[in-house]
């Protein structure tokens, strides 16, 4: 394993003492959430305001619709909106924060649904005040179908959300927000936006209802809040097998503050966890990964550290092979300069082969200044939204039998005109898994919808695995 030195640098020594907190019960306890996601949350809400007394937050741009907008000789430029560098990215479209429902909001989340029985794709577009569902089936003509505002109306910076069987899950990190749940099927047929209140609001047995994020097996059922203090900031499991029912069922909290996770009906390499319920979690300085098989006794498989971490952020789990590597973002290493980065968003390489005892292999930095915030993996592609760098697209290859990654970046359309900065504005998160196209919500703009050229749909598909 690899830990970062004791030694600390003096921005590094909060992270260590919430180390050492994360090991002894009474004092997570009394810390509830760590002193480095507070110092998070304050730089970006600082960002935020200095963003808004700039006049750059909510930018007030026109959406645009009916046209593809080509990336040609390193520039989109979309007329009333503004010019975008890219490389190998079409613009689909673009929706504005007021058209996604909101004048005064900033944007935050994303996820997607598809209508099986119409085949219909939505976007779920998360803001500060509330979430807007979106019909992109046509995706060069989107059409606002839904608003449903937050159930706490003071606005927050994070929300996140979540699909199941046809119904979303919104959480909010915001005190009173509780979860949210909606039945999709409501806006089959609509042609407008309608604003709706949910179906219902499900209540944390303990806290004050703020959550971080929402993370969700789709396999199994199951969603888990996480960042929340209805468990001391861990995995928050509910049962949502019974659709517009959700039910507590099980708490994992001792590694303290869990800030994100992907928790998967596991098919990776190491056969004795074949078909559980592992989550891997980012948990502020290291990589946790826990059997949450057992609902009533969840088991920590491992806690891994690793040099240069600032602020363990999200990742996520190879396609190919399926499971075994894994691909992170630390948040606060550019600013803070931790493991020699000089403000390039670095994307950590692992390997997790054998789950008790993951391996960091490397990393891949981009060419360009930002901050990496959200990532999703599609078959041998790995999807950023690195704030003012936008969406980057990097591929990979690895090797099953020696352990390998190798990653380069393939593809890009930065959302942020204004330039590139390590600031929180600009890609907040993208959703890849629609066939055709990606979504990007944007803090400052809105909703892009993009189309990446060139894709080599058989390596995605068959390279990189080594049996």
């Amino acid at each position: 394993m690899i830990y970062v030195a004791l030694a600390c640098l003096a921005s590094l020594c909060a992270a260590n003492k919430y180390a050492a907190c994360n090991l002894d019960p009474h004092c997570r306890q009394i810390a509830n959430l760590s002193a480095v996601h507070t110092s998070v949350m304050a730089m970006v809400t600082e960002d935020r305001i200095e963003c808004k007394l700039a006049g750059l937050c909510p930018n007030r741009k026109p959406s645009h619709s009916a046209a593809r907008v080509q990336c040609l000789g390193g520039t989109t430029i979309v007329p009333g909106v503004g010019t975008f560098t890219c490389r190998g990215v079409d613009l689909l479209s673009f929706t504005s924060l007021s058209d996604l429902g909101c004048d005064n909001c900033d944007g935050n989340d994303i996820w997607g649904w598809t209508d099986a029985d119409t085949g219909d794709l939505y976007a779920i577009a998360g803001t500060t005040t509330g979430t807007s569902i979106v019909r992109v089936t046509d995706p060069e003509n989107p059409i606002v179908v839904s608003w449903i505002p937050s159930n706490n109306p003071t606005a927050t910076i994070w929300r996140d959300m979540k699909v199941d069987q046809n119904w979303l899950y919104i959480v909010a990190d915001r005190a009173g927000q509780q979860m949210q749940y909606y039945d999709l099927t409501r806006v089959r047929g609509r042609t407008s936006r309608v604003t709706d209140a949910p179906d219902g609001l499900y209540t944390y047995s303990v806290g004050t209802g703020n959550s971080h994020n929402i993370v969700m097996d789709e396999n199994k059922h199951i969603a888990y809040a996480v960042g929340n203090n209805g468990c001391r900031g861990g995995l928050y499991s509910i049962d949502v097998s019974d659709a517009g029912n959700p039910t507590y069922r099980g708490c994992f909290d001792a590694d303290g503050y869990t800030h994100d996770a992907e928790c998967v009906t596991y098919a990776g390499p190491d056969t004795r966890y074949t078909d559980s319920e592992i989550c891997f979690n980012y948990n502020e300085n290291t990589l946790t990964i826990v059997d949450f098989t057992d609902d009533s006794s969840p088991v920590m498989l491992s806690r891994t550290g690793y040099e240069g971490a600032a602020y363990t952020h999200q990742g996520w789990l190879s396609d190919n092979p399926k499971h075994a590597f894994l691909f992170l973002d630390d948040e606060l290493d550019e600013t803070r300069g931790t493991g020699g980065n000089t403000g390039y968003a670095r994307t950590f390489l692992w390997d997790v082969r054998t789950l008790t005892a993951p391996v960091l292999k490397g990393y891949h930095d981009q060419p360009v200044l930002g901050i990496d915030h959200n990532l999703y993996v599609k078959g041998n592609y790995v999807y950023q939204a690195n704030y003012e760098a936008g969406l980057r697209v990097l591929e990979y290859q690895a090797n099953l039998v020696s352990g390998d990654i190798n990653v380069n970046e393939v593809a890009f359309f930065d959302t942020y005109p204004q330039g590139n900065a390590v600031s929180f504005n600009g890609a907040w998160s993208n959703y890849p898994y629609f066939d055709d196209f990606v979504i990007v919500q944007d803090i400052n703009l809105g909703l892009f919808v993009l189309q990446v050229q060139g894709l080599d749909e058989v390596k995605k598909d068959n390279a990189a695995k080594i049996e």
